[in-house]
């Protein structure tokens, strides 16, 4: 039977919004016959991080609709999954992506690093990141996809060298984010070298890959919709199936058994979320907006926006203004 969650964390309780698309939080799970705590790893003592004691509460079965990455510097506990149960102790990573439910369970001294994103952030523009199939589906596969292919929770053990080069990434992370309004480029930089360095880890645990990648035809077509959104261009499946030496049907068949979505769905999807990068920046109005990503008029972005995200473009922009 799936593992059911207690209670399901928002945006909002790890400070995550789309103009702070991700954050990093510095956790300690005292054990249960220790009411005070020990001193924080002295690795952790700078770096703009203030530690927080837990306890049973957040340690209990939860999901959240962002990515987490936690990096345990102290202690050990039970990670609690729909695959089993894990003992992680300092220098385990593991990947939960959104909508994965996980838990602690006999934690003594546990102390972790928490880091938070919002992968469609991550995903907006994935022209640098894109031929890494393994990188994507790891850290940006739920957003992307919906088959369960690369979303299921990941574990790796760093070595105490990629441990600290890791915390490093964290710390910068964690200091511009403190500042009264943090740099996105530097953030992006600092989290894009981090899972470079975990992609790397993981990747010696699998032999050089996750050991799942999309046909070489299907990844041509997820390259071929980005560069069409990026010329605000409809996409063309019987195109696509022809450059494929395929037939437009059985090049539905295949991107659906690979992606879980059909074509037109994963274009639109994936012109929503840039959308909503777009929207926050006050030169453009939503109009143009629309244009930009190729929507035929304003009616027509609203309406897919709305049947995505649930509030129009403008209600978005008014309430991510405001935050």
């Amino acid at each position: 039977m799936p593992l059911q969650p207690v209670y399901t964390f928002p945006l909002e309780h790890v400070h995550l919004s789309p103009r702070m698309p991700l954050s990093v939080h510095w956790d300690y799970y005292p054990s249960v016959s220790d009411s005070g705590g020990t001193n924080p790893t002295p690795a952790l003592k700078t770096g703009g991080l203030t530690r927080t004691n837990r306890h049973e509460p957040f340690a209990l079965p939860h999901d959240h609709d962002f990515y987490e990455v936690a990096l345990v510097v102290g202690g050990t506990a039970k990670h609690v999954t729909d695959a089993g149960t894990d003992t992680i102790r300092r220098g385990t990573v593991v990947v939960i992506p959104r909508g994965q439910v996980h838990g602690y369970d006999m934690y003594h001294n546990f102390e972790v690093l928490n880091l938070f994103y919002i992968a469609e952030w991550l995903a907006e523009d994935l022209s640098d990141v894109w031929r890494h199939q393994a990188l994507v589906r790891l850290f940006m596969g739920a957003a992307l996809f919906e088959t369960a292919l690369g979303v299921r929770v990941h574990s790796v053990q760093l070595d105490e060298a990629r441990l600290a080069a890791c915390l490093h990434e964290l710390h910068d992370i964690a200091r511009q984010q403190s500042r009264p309004q943090p740099n996105l480029l530097f953030l992006r930089a600092c989290l894009m070298k981090l899972l470079v360095l975990l992609h790397e880890a993981y990747a010696r645990v699998w032999g050089g890959d996750e050991g799942h990648h999309f046909r070489r035809k299907i990844w041509s077509v997820l390259e071929e919709v980005e560069r069409r959104i990026g010329l605000g261009m409809p996409v063309n499946v019987a195109a696509m199936a022809s450059a494929c030496g395929w037939s437009p049907e059985h090049l539905t068949r295949e991107f659906r058994r690979a992606t879980g979505l059909s074509i037109m769905r994963y274009f639109q999807q994936r012109r929503l979320q840039r959308a909503t990068r777009m929207l926050l920046a006050p030169e453009m109005s939503i109009t143009e907006v629309a244009h930009t990503l190729g929507f035929s008029d304003y009616a027509h972005f609203r309406r897919r926006f709305v049947d995505y995200y649930g509030i129009s473009p403008g209600e978005f922009r008014r309430s991510n203004r405001s935050s």
